[in-house]
């Protein structure tokens, strides 16, 4: 007899200490794995909602469920599945569930672990539920047969959890990623995006190559290129800082690691002419560009709409020339040595691979060159990269970890629930010893977020973000 499903979600496993240290405080339903947590990612596998009343975070939970159980029909399989639990193979695990709708015994299902149970048997699932409620915690489950699943894993353990989540590598546009145990190969069809990242790392002085993942193995056909990189079980700032995973105590050494780095880049003197041109071509000739870009998109009349009735400036055109006004004014009296670097070129958390316990640090997906005169940038840049993250928490609205509403004076207003300011001061004072001026880096993180709107207008309202974003910074500076 085809029987219903039913999908319990038992979210009482806690990571441990050694997760914790990368995803904070946050059950196993919670964590951020490719943008999404990982409870959505089990409901779109599973093809169901999971509705809050079918999950279990505390023992009060069981006893909902046990009640929920004695009151449904006997025609139902109850599936009770572990958070700790991931789905990796989603044809493999629906061909799974629709075998559970004609299953005839109760399954304990279990790839290197337990990673739940099928309970065709309603006084089997009580039982179950009630040895838990009797012991305070999991039971095993003693009637039931073993059903191998390669299609999901536990990630319950340090390993198994670090083998899962650095599986998120993030392809951009064209871009594929594979990988084994030990390996990452990056391959595109952009040939001359991929070779220029790989000849990139050549391009680096001996004192910088310790600190960027080495790639080898260049591939070139004639609709492809692709290069390999070791794979290091390690994963990336992004990850913790969205989880809140960081402390101030933890945060300040890795500030002054990558501030090790930024003063140790290859410097080269040029003339202030030089100096000058490479700066207004990064931060204002590409900042004009992206707009005029943006201008030609379908949603720029929406967001121009919006910004002109919910914000305080006109409209888009009004806040990209106050950038250009600060701009100018900053680096009309800014007085720094004229000089470029070698550095990374896209220094944000998501490009940091980092190990708080043995203070390891490497950098992955450089902005690439072909030959050395392409790679030197103005040393603000890193800088401002960061920033980008510390202070404008652009990993939280990439991940979707933000929320826009409308205040009592029917403005809008950006709401990221993490207190950034501890970690701020630690930036600030990072900054402060490596010779930069905060609100100049402020200011062309601004640049960044108004760059980049072009980029993503398959996302409006991280677009809206990212505006909403650039004014606060721009409104800052204004007020300092």
């Amino acid at each position: 007899m085809n029987k219903e499903l039913m999908l319990i979600y038992d979210d009482t496993h806690q990571p441990s200490g050694a997760i914790k240290k990368i995803v904070g405080d946050n059950r196993f339903s919670a964590i951020i794995f490719k943008k999404l947590p990982l409870i959505s990612h089990l409901e779109a596998a599973s093809g169901v909602s999971i509705d809050s009343q079918t999950v279990i975070s505390s023992p009060m939970d069981y006893e909902r469920i046990v009640r929920q159980v004695e009151a449904s029909g006997d025609n139902a399989c109850w599936l009770h599945w572990y958070s700790s639990s991931v789905v990796i193979d989603t044809e493999a695990y629906r061909l799974f569930l629709e075998k559970l709708s004609y299953l005839n015994e109760n399954v304990e299902i279990k790839n290197t672990a337990v990673l739940g149970y099928a309970f065709v048997d309603r006084d089997a699932y009580l039982a179950f539920l009630r040895r838990i409620l009797d012991n305070g915690g999991a039971a095993e489950s003693t009637d039931t047969a073993e059903y191998p699943a390669e299609f999901a894993m536990d990630i319950s353990t340090y390993k198994r959890f670090q083998r899962f989540i650095t599986d998120a590598f993030a392809t951009r546009f064209f871009n594929s990623i594979t990988y084994d145990e030990y390996t990452v190969t990056k391959r595109s069809e952009n040939i001359d995006k991929i070779k220029k990242e790989y000849t990139y790392y050549y391009l680096l002085d001996d004192a910088v190559k310790p600190w960027f993942v080495q790639p080898y193995d260049y591939q070139e056909t004639k609709t492809y290129a692709s290069y390999t990189m070791e794979r290091l079980q390690i994963t990336d700032v992004a990850l913790k800082w969205v989880h809140q995973a960081f402390t101030p105590e933890s945060f300040e050494p890795l500030m002054e690691k990558l501030m090790y780095f930024v003063t140790h880049r290859e410097q080269a003197a040029v003339s202030k002419q030089d100096y000058r041109a490479c700066m207004d071509k990064i931060y204002l000739e590409k900042v004009n560009t992206r707009f005029d870009m943006l201008k030609k998109t379908a949603v720029f009349n929406r967001l121009d709409s919006i910004v002109a009735n919910t914000t305080d400036y006109d409209g888009l055109d009004a806040l990209f020339e106050t950038y250009t006004g600060l701009y100018q004014k900053t680096v009309d009296k800014s007085k720094h040595t004229p000089e470029l670097v070698i550095g990374h070129g896209d220094l944000c958390f998501s490009n940091i691979l980092y190990d708080e316990d043995t203070n390891l640090l490497k950098l992955v997906d450089p902005l690439g060159a072909d030959a050395k005169d392409e790679a030197w940038l103005v040393p603000s840049y890193d800088l401002a990269k960061l920033s980008h993250s510390v202070c404008g928490r652009y990993d939280f609205i990439n991940t979707g970890i933000f929320d826009i509403s409308l205040d009592q004076d029917l403005r809008l207003t950006l709401d990221i629930a993490f207190d950034q300011n501890p970690y701020v001061e630690i930036f600030k004072q990072a900054l402060a010893e490596v010779g930069a001026n905060y609100m100049e880096i402020r200011l062309y993180e601004a640049s960044l977020f108004l760059s980049m709107l072009p980029l993503h207008t398959d996302k409006p309202k991280n677009m809206l973000a990212y505006i909403l974003t650039a004014m606060n910074i721009i409104k800052e500076l204004e007020n300092a």
